[in-house]
C-alpha cells in the first residue's frame, strides 16, 4: 500500500520553523544583553530578530535555510565568532585578589563561551616595562591589568586603545568619578578601575576617649590641639605618625595648602614644586616633629608598628594595611577623612589611585569588542564584590560603594568618605620623574631630631633643587 507522508512532512516543517524562531529569539536576547553591556545601539539586532521571525512563520523548508543564514548574520554582528584573548594579570597568588579574579573569569567563560582566555600571570613590578617591550615586538597582550599611573606613559607611546567608542554616560555612571579620572588622559578614557584606594586618617578610639576627645580632628588647627591633649594625657603616646618625608604622604598636604604639581596648561608639564604652598606644607609637617607630636622622619613600618601596639593615636594609611589592624586584638580604631587646612579652608586631599584594565592598541575590531566585553565584566559590580569580600578592595562601582555592604562597615565607610575629597593625580608621563626628587628634597628639608629647626630658606632651596631635577629628567 502506498503511504501518504504529506501530513507528517507538513508537521515537520512547522516544527523546524518553530525551533528556528526560538533559536533566533534566544540569540537575539543574548545579543541584546551583550549590546546593552557595551553601551551600543540595539536597533539592528531587534530588526534582525523580528524580520527573521516574520519570514520563518510565512514560509517552509526553503525559508529555514534563509533563517539559518539570518541567525549566522546576527551572531556575527554580535562578535560571537570564537575569539581568543591574551590577558596579562598582575595579582599576587593567594586567597585574596587572585582567588577573586579566578572566580570572576570562571563566570565570564560561562557567559561568553565564544571568548577563550589565555591568562598569563605577570609581576606587578615588571609588567609595565615588559608590556612596552612586548608591544614594541608586536607580541603584547590584548588586555592588561595596570596601575592607573601607567596610563600616561603607555598612551604617550601609542600602546593603549581609547575606550570612548564602547561606552556611554549610562555605562560610565556605574564608576566613581575619581576612578574614571585615574584612566583619563588628554580627554580620552583608556581604562576602567576594578578597585580604588588611597590615604585616610586612621585613629585609635580608646586613646581619643581617654584624652576626653569625642572624635578625630576636622581641621589642622584641631589636629594640633588634639595632639597636645593626647600628649598631655599620656607622654608616651605618639599623637600622629606617618612617613612625612615620602612624597606620596606629603602630596595631600601640598594640595591642602593650595599647591599643584604642574602649572595648568603647560606643555610640556612645568612643575610647581618650588612654591609657597609646598613651603607651607613642609613647615607644617616640620612643626609636628618640633612640637613632639610626631617622631622625626618615621618610616612606613614605624607607623604600622606604633598603631598596632596601641601607642599611636593617629596615622595616615590606606586600606591595603587594614587587615593588619583588623587582626590586632584589642585595637579599637576607625577611619575618617583627613582634616581641612585651617589657613586655606581646603581639605588635605590625598591622591586616590586604582588598579584596572586597559586594551592594547591596533587590535582587529572583533578582538577589540571581545576585549571590552572582558574589561566590562571584570570591573562589574559582581566582580568588585568578589574583590571586596575576598581581598578587602574598595570598589569603584557606585552602586556597591553606596550599598550597606560598604556603608555598614565602619572601617571601609571611612575610606569611601575620604574618596569624595581625593585629588586627581596628573596622568602625565612627567609624574614618573617627580616622586624621587621630591622625596630627596623632603628628606633634606625635614628635621632629623626633635627640636631641630630647618629654615624656610633651606626648605625653599631643597624644593628648588627638586624642581630642577624634574625639569632635567623631562629633557
Amino acid at each position: 500500500m502506498k503511504r501518504n507522508f504529506s501530513h507528517k512532512r507538513a508537521i515537520s516543517t512547522s516544527i523546524i520553523a518553530i525551533i528556528v524562531v526560538l533559536v533566533i529569539i534566544i540569540v537575539g536576547v543574548g545579543v541584546y544583553a551583550a549590546t546593552i553591556k557595551s553601551g551600543t545601539t540595539v536597533t539592528s539586532v531587534s530588526t534582525a530578530v523580528s524580520t527573521a521571525t516574520a519570514t520563518t512563520t510565512a514560509s517552509s523548508v526553503s525559508t529555514a535555510t534563509t533563517t539559518a543564514s539570518t541567525v549566522s548574520t546576527v551572531m556575527s554582528s554580535a562578535s560571537q565568532a570564537p575569539v581568543t584573548l591574551t590577558v596579562w594579570e598582575t595579582y599576587s597568588p593567594g586567597p585574596g585578589e587572585d582567588a577573586a579574579f579566578n572566580q570572576t573569569i570562571s563566570t565570564f567563560s560561562q557567559v561568553y563561551p565564544w571568548i577563550h582566555l589565555n591568562v598569563q600571570a605577570q609581576s606587578s613590578s615588571a609588567a609595565e616595562s615588559d608590556f612596552i617591550t612586548a608591544s614594541l615586538a608586536g607580541q603584547g597582550p590584548d588586555v592588561l591589568r595596570e596601575a592607573n599611573d601607567w596610563t600616561g606613559p603607555l598612551v604617550a607611546q601609542g600602546f593603549l586603545q581609547p575606550l570612548d567608542s564602547f561606552v556611554n554616560q549610562t555605562f560610565l555612571s556605574e564608576y566613581s568619578n575619581a576612578s574614571l579620572g585615574d584612566y583619563t588622559f588628554n580627554g580620552h578614557l583608556y581604562g576602567l578601575g576594578e578597585n580604588i584606594n588611597g590615604l585616610a586618617l586612621l585613629y585609635n578610639k580608646a586613646l581619643f576617649s581617654a584624652a576626653g576627645l569625642s572624635g578625630p580632628p576636622t581641621t589642622t588647627s584641631q589636629l594640633l590641639t588634639d595632639s597636645a591633649a593626647l600628649l598631655a594625657k599620656n607622654s608616651s603616646t605618639i599623637p600622629i605618625i606617618f612617613p612625612s618625608n615620602n612624597g606620596y604622604w606629603w602630596y595631600p598636604f601640598f594640595i591642602g595648602f593650595g599647591g599643584q604639581i604642574f602649572q595648568p596648561g603647560s606643555v610640556p608639564p612645568y612643575p610647581e614644586i618650588n612654591s609657597t604652598a609646598a613651603l607651607d606644607a613642609t613647615l607644617f609637617l616640620n612643626k609636628l616633629v618640633n612640637d613632639k607630636y610626631m617622631p622625626p622622619q618615621p618610616s612606613d613600618n614605624d607607623m604600622t608598628s606604633a598603631f598596632t601596639s596601641g601607642q599611636a593615636a593617629m596615622i595616615i594609611d590606606g586600606p591595603w594595611d587594614a587587615s593588619n589592624y583588623v587582626s590586632t586584638k584589642g585595637l579599637q580604631w576607625s577611619v575618617a577623612p583627613l582634616p581641612t587646612v585651617s589657613n586655606t579652608s581646603m581639605p588635605i586631599a590625598p591622591t586616590w589611585g586604582s588598579q584596572g584594565w586597559a586594551m592594547s592598541s591596533g587590535l582587529p575590531p572583533n578582538v577589540q569588542q571581545a576585549s571590552f566585553d572582558f574589561i566590562a565584566f571584570v570591573t562589574s559590580e559582581q566582580a568588585q564584590l568578589n574583590l571586596f569580600k575576598m581581598a578587602g578592595d574598595l570598589p569603584t562601582n557606585t552602586a556597591l560603594a553606596a550599598s550597606s555592604t560598604i556603608t555598614g562597615n565602619t572601617t571601609f565607610a571611612g575610606f569611601v568618605a575620604q574618596e569624595a575629597t581625593a585629588s586627581p593625580l596628573p596622568n602625565s608621563p612627567a609624574m614618573g620623574d617627580t616622586w624621587t626628587p621630591v622625596g630627596n628634597a623632603l628628606t633634606a628639608a625635614e628635621p632629623t631630631t626633635t627640636g631641630q629647626i630647618v629654615s624656610s630658606s633651606t626648605i625653599q632651596g631643597q624644593l628648588d633643587s627638586a624642581e630642577t631635577a624634574i625639569l632635567t629628567a623631562e629633557g
